[in-house]
């Protein structure tokens, strides 16, 4: 959603997408891979045979191969950003064995049940630690799902890479450098007479 938003941004604020390709991002395979194991991990199921702590590895394998993309591009504007709101969720998911997460009070006891077998989230209860930072904001429909402050620093930190990676790159220097005709001495010219042979730079 992050990435939408950032590339509505960049087109209203008259960026250009086609910018993003030269902004020479580094390791750019790890946030797909990534991405991939959590999608994964969503369709776990407790009859798979594999056992929680695995794919609890394999979750916070995929928030450390985020943490160490964005440490390897800290050069492009938000990125900082974008690490500190990965770094805050792989410490709330790290300290919780999953991400704390909280469910409107009128959840389906299906929703419950998922909640509690899934291998990358865990009800967000009294016990938690660092429950401030876990998903407890609750996005109304048609989202209908709970992010963390985490997601939310993330969320503004891509915005501000989009946009400011779709824009043309800023000029060193506000001025053209000067241009200025002086004649050798003795020349009409560097005497303060007129050289027609040099036209005037400014109209």
């Amino acid at each position: 959603m992050a990435i939408a938003l950032g590339a509505c941004t960049a087109v209203v604020g008259q960026g250009r997408l086609g910018r993003l390709a030269d902004a020479r991002v580094r390791w750019i395979v790890l946030p797909p891979l990534a991405l991939a194991a959590q999608l994964a991990l969503g369709l776990w199921s407790p009859t798979d045979g594999w056992p929680e702590s695995a794919g609890l590895a394999v979750y916070l394998g995929s928030y450390g191969a985020l943490v160490v993309f964005c440490a390897r591009n800290l050069r492009l504007t938000g990125m900082s950003v974008v690490l500190i709101g990965v770094a805050l969720n792989t410490l709330v998911v790290a300290v919780n064995g999953g991400m704390p997460t909280r469910l409107p009070e009128d959840a389906s006891d299906v929703r419950m049940r998922e909640l509690e077998e899934s291998v990358t989230h865990v009800p967000e209860n009294d016990a938690a630690a660092l429950r401030s930072l876990g998903q407890i904001v609750l996005l109304p429909e048609p989202i209908d799902r709970a992010i963390s402050f985490g997601d939310l620093i993330l969320g503004v930190g891509l915005l501000d890479v989009i946009f400011r990676a779709s824009r043309p790159p800023r000029r060193r220097g506000g001025r053209l450098p000067a241009m200025a005709h002086e004649g050798p001495p003795g020349d009409d010219a560097g005497q303060g007479g007129h050289d027609s042979s040099v036209s005037p730079v400014l109209s």
